[in-house]
């Protein structure tokens, strides 16, 4: 029987080692589908925060790459995209780590949103934010 795959969304956390969710995903011996979707807290960005954006997403494509891995990129409404993504995927999970924005309820509530349709079920962190 395939395992079905997970779908990492990574929102603003681009870390390897002790990035929660990805651990998580990892351990689980399935296959792993890192994401960032461009949303609308995206968009609002500033220009230089957006370069910023764009430099630490290359740099992640790229260590994505290294280990044989890619990052899906996709632009709009995260909860529609996450759902085309399982659907086109098959993927049965997503995981991620909370973001502290005003869109996170709206996530937090991802099961109780596809799960009566679906069956599809998610996970997420509370996420690492201290600061160095």
């Amino acid at each position: 029987m395939t395992k079905s795959p997970i779908i990492v969304w990574f929102r603003r956390d681009f870390r390897f080692s002790d990035h929660e969710a990805l651990n998580a995903a990892q351990s689980s011996g399935r296959p792993v589908i890192p994401v960032f979707i461009l949303d609308e807290v995206f968009e609002s960005l500033g220009a230089a925060s957006k370069w910023r954006l764009g430099l630490a997403i290359g740099h992640f494509k790229e260590k994505l790459k290294a280990i044989g891995s890619d990052l899906i990129l996709r632009r709009g409404d995260p909860l529609k995209i996450l759902l085309e993504i399982m659907v086109e995927s098959n993927a049965s999970d997503v995981f991620w780590s909370r973001a502290y924005d005003p869109f996170t309820l709206i996530f937090e509530n991802f099961p109780r949103l596809i799960y009566p349709t679906t069956g599809l079920c998610q996970y997420f962190t509370r996420g690492n934010h201290t600061r160095s």
